[in-house]
């Protein structure tokens, strides 16, 4: 039997200051790829190509070059030998080939059967329920009852704010699906403050201490 090649081809943006950037996870693919090709030696072999200009620190400069690299790419350097996985930026304009996958896949379900005119684009990623989930765990295994979430108003990405609402409303929800010693129970405040003030930051920080202090418990303070 041939071994499949997969080539997992990236246009995340280098350093945009948001979760996805090859700054923060590019040493994950790399571990991931060398994994799967130890494991299935001999059945696949998997490769990544990271398409990003270091250069570029905003959205709409990524954008703006970002269909040009995919494309020059596709041409140029793509066989028919290999299967190819595209993973593209967050930054990626609505009206490009991040539409391809758009409105495919709903972060807070577990997974996605995209239908319809794009039946071949499958669109994946972490989910906030699993995000939400790993959040619950840290929190059970240090025993913290009593949770402040700080979110910043004026983030660029809303990712944060999402997962400390979905946290506020399915916290039940979440944590049914994990072991909890006597049946613990999670009491969660949310913050809202502005970094770029000074005294806004002072004034959560100071209050949501106040409010997670327990008399056994450490203060528990989770910055999302």
């Amino acid at each position: 039997m041939a071994v499949k090649q997969i080539e997992i081809v990236t246009s995340l943006a280098y350093n945009t200051t948001l979760i996805a950037d090859v700054v923060f996870t590019g040493a994950a693919f790399d571990l991931a790829v060398r994994r799967v090709n130890r494991n299935y030696a001999g059945f696949l072999n998997v490769s990544v190509t990271f398409l990003y200009n270091a250069s570029l620190q905003n959205c709409p400069d990524v954008s703006a070059q970002n269909a040009a690299m995919l494309a020059e790419y596709y041409f140029r350097r793509t066989n028919r030998e290999t299967c190819y996985a595209l993973v593209t930026s967050p930054c990626t304009d609505e009206a490009g080939i991040w539409s391809l996958a758009n409105g495919k896949f709903d972060p807070t379900t577990e997974f996605s059967d995209p239908e319809g005119e794009a039946s071949t684009a499958v669109a994946v990623g972490g989910t906030l329920i699993g995000y939400g989930r790993i959040v619950l765990d840290i929190l059970t295994y240090f025993a913290w009852y009593h949770v402040s979430i700080l979110v910043d108003t004026n983030a660029l990405s809303v990712f944060y704010r999402n997962l400390a609402n979905l946290l506020l409303d399915q916290r039940e929800l979440l944590a049914s699906a994990r072991p909890r010693a006597n049946n613990q129970t999670f009491n969660f405040l949310l913050y809202s403050l502005d970094m770029t003030s000074n005294s806004s930051i002072n004034t959560v920080v100071t209050l949501a201490k106040q409010k997670s202090r327990g008399s056994e418990l450490k203060p528990s303070l989770v910055n999302l």
